[in-house]
């Protein structure tokens, strides 16, 4: 896998589904609060996130 097959568009932020494989309803909201609650910021770009915040 390619961060660019799983997140085709990096202009799009994690709320707008960035990721390809990102769950729906109950299950991504979940994951967006978990994230948000971890200090990532869900509502920029993917392009715009620091590669040093996540760990691939």
């Amino acid at each position: 896998m390619t961060e660019a097959s799983m997140v085709p568009d990096d202009s799009l932020t994690i709320r707008e589904k960035a990721i390809a494989a990102w769950p729906g309803a109950r299950q991504g909201q979940n994951l967006r609060d978990i994230l948000t609650t971890l200090g990532y910021d869900v509502d920029i770009p993917w392009k715009d996130i620091s590669r040093g915040r996540f760990a691939y």
